[in-house]
């Protein structure tokens, strides 16, 4: 059976205890469950001693050992550890809870005491089981490998049951609403905050600074040294580029598994306008943990706050979203299986732009990606190349590009296709972090350009085109006549289906009397993407005035709208143009 994981504010029920004159019992946590976190809170007026007295549950052995339940207290105001259980103390040679008695001297402030029940193992000196798991599959695959008699769950439910802490000073106890009131208290003295209490989630926050500032960011999320799974980073809001992010080595661990990582940096951040992102994948969150969560739960996610007093004054929020909508010149997101889409634009003058695109790919090929293309010549001026790209969260296979490209005044056409497979809405493995936006989008990125100088156009008929013949199905011969009033260098540009030398959708120029004056040769093609049969000619040649026929013929299978396998880059184009070269 699988247990839904969450904090349980656990009521505090006061019970007689023997202790000194002013002292009483602040909190007392036990009917503990197994993968369950609890948590109370207590206040102290003054600084004073508190008890604890806690059970828990550690074995070790010659290279391994295991915890099975811990508790721990943070500050509540500055959510700093303070004590937890050591592991040394409460160890058995025999798996059952043991007693540890501790005192310990806190300042004035308000306190949290937690008790986690998610059983995990240390290996090397690394607490490190994170991976997602029954307690029974934790019980056999690890318990076993101690040589521990065999164990089920209700072995674990039976130690659970003896789990308990219990806090005695001189102090008040804080209920739950309480504790909820210093977090909102807390959330006031925030620029941002991103509490990340979901999985599958993908949080943005804009605000503007109205003057430099020195800034505290606070993010607490999922990382290892080879891949980040919820974690967050800064952008500026106009330009869209990174500013701060959370990366594995300016880290260090958050206490609980140790995946969980905490990040606590100062940076300054001009004036200007930004926005704050934070993502998660699909497990290990206040959701749902799948192993020990960190010592502050509720601090995943990320905050950021003014290092100055005050400096909130000259902080505000906004809709990062209105901002990127006014922003984006192409947005063709959103791609499902087998598509194709494509959109004309036009830039008045020059500048810079972001390229934000998300697809799929995988040792060193791309399968679902987007690239631009000048619209009159049909030359690739950007491609989403595999080796440019960067992990987008999720399954290794999901790729990212994210970074600023300059283009000049003209019209272009922003294209995008995915296979069959693994695409928005029906994934074949874990989807992206930015699931939403799998396809192509482009941003200014430029203030010396307004939304005013780029639009979207439809792409009108090129007066540069001699002849052409898109987009050719199965079984197909076509023809088209074409005349040359002098002798003409012309760029042909075909696309065909090609392999081991020979061409099977492909094309030619024959002159009047019926002789060939040009034919798409498979040693004179390049590889055009997808598919390797799928072959590219981009060139000129030299023709003499006279009358020509172009011709294009395509045999039973891979064609345009019936591929066998992943198409070109440019399937609208498959077939023949020929065009006039100034």
């Amino acid at each position: 059976m699988k247990r839904t994981n969450y904090i349980t504010f656990s009521t505090l029920f006061l019970l007689p205890v023997l202790v000194f004159a002013g002292k009483k019992e602040l909190v007392k946590i036990d009917q503990v469950y197994p993968q369950e976190i609890q948590v109370q809170g207590f206040e102290l007026q003054k600084d004073g001693q508190v008890e604890i007295h806690a059970a828990g549950a550690f074995q070790k052995s010659n290279s391994n050992n295991i915890i099975f339940g811990y508790g721990w207290i943070i500050n509540a105001e500055t959510r700093a550890l303070v004590w937890e259980m050591k592991s040394e103390r409460i160890k058995s040679r025999h798996i059952k809870a043991r007693e540890q008695k501790d005192e310990i001297m806190l300042e004035k402030g308000r306190y949290e005491v937690y008790y986690s029940s998610f059983p995990y193992y240390q290996s090397h000196n690394k607490w490190n089981y994170d991976e997602d798991y029954s307690i029974g599959k934790f019980i056999v695959g690890i318990l076993k490998g101690f040589d521990f008699d065999d164990w089920d769950e209700q072995d674990f439910d039976r130690i659970c049951e003896k789990f308990h802490i219990t806090i005695i000073g001189d102090g008040n106890s804080l209920s739950g609403a309480d504790l909820k009131r210093v977090a909102e208290k807390q959330s006031r003295n925030y620029l941002v905050q991103l509490v990340a209490n979901r999985d599958d989630e993908y949080m943005e926050q804009g605000f503007e600074l109205t003057r430099d500032a020195e800034v505290e960011i606070l993010a607490c999320g999922e990382l290892r040294e080879n891949g980040r799974y919820d974690y967050g980073w800064i952008i500026d809001a106009d330009s869209r580029r990174k500013v701060w992010e959370m990366e594995y080595w300016d880290t260090e661990e958050a206490g609980g598994a140790l995946k969980n990582r905490q990040a606590r940096e100062i940076i300054t951040l001009k004036k200007g306008r930004y926005a704050a992102i934070f993502v998660t994948d699909d497990s290990h969150s206040g959701e749902e943990w799948n192993s020990p969560p960190p010592y502050d739960p509720g601090s995943w996610g990320m905050s950021i706050r003014s290092v100055q007093p005050g400096g909130e004054k000259f902080a505000r929020k906004f809709d990062y979203n209105k901002v990127a909508e006014q922003q984006t010149v192409v947005s063709l997101t959103k791609v499902r299986d087998s598509e194709y889409l494509e959109q004309a634009f036009r830039i008045e003058k020059s500048g810079k732009f972001r390229i934000y695109a998300i697809g799929e790919g995988r040792a060193g090929d791309m399968f679902d990606y987007g690239w631009i293309i000048d619209a009159k010549t049909h030359r690739r001026v950007w491609e989403m190349e595999y080796d440019e790209t960067d992990h987008a969260g999720g399954a290794r296979k999901n790729r990212i590009f994210d970074e600023v490209i300059d283009l000049g005044p003209g019209d272009y056409i922003a294209c995008y296709q995915s296979d069959g497979t693994h695409s928005y809405g029906n994934w074949n493995s874990t989807r992206p972090h930015d699931s939403r936006s799998w396809g192509l989008t482009i941003y200014i990125a430029d203030d010396k350009i307004s939304p005013s100088d780029v639009k979207k156009i439809e792409v009108e008929e090129n007066q540069n085109i001699i002849a052409k013949i898109w987009r050719v199905r199965d079984h197909a011969h076509k023809s088209i006549d074409f005349k040359l009033e002098k002798n003409s260098e012309v760029r042909i540009y075909a696309l065909g289906e090609g392999d081991r030398g020979d061409m099977f959708d492909y094309g030619w120029i024959e002159k009047a009397n019926g002789r060939t004056a040009w034919e798409m040769r498979y040693r004179d093609t390049d590889h055009a993407g997808g598919a390797t049969k799928n072959r590219v000619f981009d060139d000129t040649i030299y023709l003499k005035a006279g009358q020509y026929t172009l011709y294009y013929e395509t045999d039973g299978s891979h064609s345009f709208g019936d591929w066998n396998a992943s198409p070109p880059r440019d399937q609208t184009h498959w077939g023949i143009t020929i065009y006039k070269v100034n």
